[in-house]
């Protein structure tokens, strides 16, 4: 089994450019991130970001990404130490922007105390002249404060005392002053002000106020919902979770419990949550409650378990909606026997990454990573592994020595092992391989192609001895003849890294002609490449220059002949 980048680019690879493995510039970063790999990027910035004594311009470029990654994480307690450490003499106007990221992040915490206190201070404390504009949004930070406390009275007065000094004919006042009176239920204040004003938020504030006051139905308002959330750009915009909490509260209504768990699952799946609003917020443990009440409406809770059981698989296809909250059901119901373990199995199969997370972490039924069900578990680690969350993988795995019910005893312990490698057990993983690789006798394609991806791991954190005894063990047990070569292959990449270039050389060049001496299939030119490079460190000059000149006979990229030509005038300098 190949590795995963080398096998969707085998033909592409001999002669390019090595992809670097660190982050070259910002850009790279930043693309990390958005990729969804925000702690690989955060641990690029560590690595590379400039100091502030080198260039301060450069460093807060990156420390702005810092901080917007850590705003992407939720990780408001990072972004709240990071900022406190943050030295005086940096510029004014980036000390002001991060201290507002500060107090923006407290508000997250529900630390709205805290984040008054930051506010005075940043608008009293001062000895220049405030920006008008900075200095408005502190003011309505602070009537933000008030609405996370639910102190709606206060909100008010703050408000108005804003609006005395600023009056309200930009749209971001009138969105906050109708924000005071939805809370303050003068629903149909809110509408008026917002009379004019088209852009997303005062839409969606004003279809709620449409639903407090009463002249729209709740159908019409779901379908508005639904015809706002069908345009493409809306479903990953960052009021997705506001346009269908307004169609859980619609739905609530009219008793519609089945549009209303829809709409549930809809804002939990959202990457934006709004936890300081309570106009919006939706907790994850409302969806459990709403599966429950959908339940009991349609009468699913009768009847024996295994029954119910069969009939959420039978729907599973046709509607999943039904038969998430079929499984959810008898998962509470039968928590901590095996039925409510297989329950919750189909469950998390049926939920995207979001709303698993929600559902599960953020709920209050499982305070703690040890009551969550074993199959849970199972999918949590498998999602903090492709997100490069190997702390949180770590975690998860704690503890869990046998695999989940009905599942798979060997896929648990690569996981396991590759669990343990990549978070710095190392050895563990090694002994959990090689006890695999012992106990076997015979072992599947299959089976061989997932052990070599762990083993890939090892490689990856630079344990190259151990990997080199690992695929020894295994070499004996692979019978596929596509697998023995790139088994050859991986062992010769094992062997440069440790800078034994003849051994190098020689296993590359064993995976080239190992189906045929003279093959040049994409995968022999790739490895002859590579063997011609290891001999060329090894001291075997003629050698490589053979190989050399033999791919520039069979190449017909202009290309690469050119970088083939390089090679071999370089390796005549040396007078061969």
């Amino acid at each position: 089994m190949m590795k995963k980048y080398l096998y969707s680019a085998i033909s592409g690879l001999m002669l390019s450019l090595s992809v670097p493995l660190a982050a070259q510039s910002l850009a790279d970063v930043q693309a990390l991130s958005r990729a969804g790999a925000q702690q690989l990027a955060l641990k690029q910035i560590d690595e590379y970001q400039p100091t502030a004594l080198l260039s301060v311009v450069d460093w807060m470029l990156w420390e702005r990404e810092r901080l917007y990654i850590l705003q992407l994480r939720k990780d408001w307690d990072g972004l709240i130490q990071r900022v406190n450490s943050y030295h005086n003499d940096l510029p004014r106007d980036f000390m002001l922007w991060a201290q507002t990221q500060h107090v923006k992040a407290a508000l997250e915490k529900g630390e709205s105390s805290q984040a008054r206190g930051l506010l005075r201070k940043l608008i009293w404390d001062t000895d220049y002249e405030l920006d008008s504009d900075q200095l408005a949004e502190w003011r309505r930070l602070i009537v933000r404060s008030y609405l996370v406390e639910q102190r709606i009275e206060d909100a008010s007065i703050s408000l108005l005392r804003y609006r005395q000094d600023y009056g309200d004919s930009h749209e971001q006042e009138k969105l906050l002053r109708a924000r005071v009176l939805l809370r303050a239920m003068r629903d149909e204040e809110a509408w008026q002000v917002l009379q004019g004003e088209d852009s997303e938020w005062a839409q969606a504030l004003s279809l709620l106020a449409h639903l407090r006051v009463g002249d729209m139905t709740p159908e019409a308002v779901i379908k508005q919902v639904y015809s706002h959330m069908s345009i493409e750009e809306n479903k990953t915009s960052e009021l997705a979770a506001i346009w269908w909490s307004i169609a859980s509260q619609a739905a609530s209504n009219q008793q519609n419990l089945r549009e209303q768990v829809g709409a549930l699952e809809e804002v939990l799946s959202t990457e934006k949550q709004y936890p300081d609003d309570e106009l919006f917020f939706i907790p994850a443990d409302r969806l459990w409650q709403g599966y429950k009440a959908w339940a009991k409406q349609e009468q699913w809770l009768l009847g024996e378990g295994g029954d119910r059981y069969q009939q959420a698989l039978a729907v599973k296809d046709s509607d999943p909606r039904k038969a998430r909250a079929l499984f959810a059901i008898l998962a509470l119901e039968e928590e901590g026997y095996v039925l409510g373990q297989k329950a919750h199995g189909a469950l998390v199969s049926l939920l995207n990454d979001r709303l698993l997370q929600r559902l599960y972490r953020d709920s209050g039924r499982y305070p703690q990573i040890k009551q969550l069900p074993i199959a849970v578990r199972y999918r949590l680690i498998d999602q903090a592994l492709a997100t490069s969350d190997l702390d949180g993988a770590s975690e998860l795995m704690m503890g869990l020595e046998q695999p989940p019910e009905g599942s798979d005893a060997m896929e648990w312990e690569l996981r396991r092992a590759r669990v343990l490698i990549l978070a710095g057990d190392i050895d563990d993983g090694v002994a959990i391989l090689g006890r695999l690789m012992t106990t076997q006798e015979t072992m599947t394609s299959e089976v061989i192609g997932r052990l070599l991806q762990v083993i890939f791991d090892l490689q990856t954190v630079n344990r190259h001895e151990s990997a080199l005894r690992l695929f020894e063990t295994l070499q004996p047990k692979v019978t596929d003849q596509q697998q023995q070569r790139e088994l050859l292959y991986w062992m010769a990449d094992s062997q440069q890294s440790l800078m034994r270039y003849e051994k190098a050389g020689w296993l590359y060049l064993q995976s080239a002609i190992f189906i045929d001496p003279f093959a040049m299939d994409p995968w022999a030119q790739t490895a002859r490449f590579h063997a011609a490079d290891a001999l060329v460190l090894a001291g075997f000059i003629e050698d490589a220059r053979n190989l050399y000149q033999g791919l520039f006979n069979v190449t017909k990229d202009e290309g690469r002949r050119s970088m083939l030509r390089h090679k071999m005038q370089q390796l005549l300098l040396r007078g061969i």
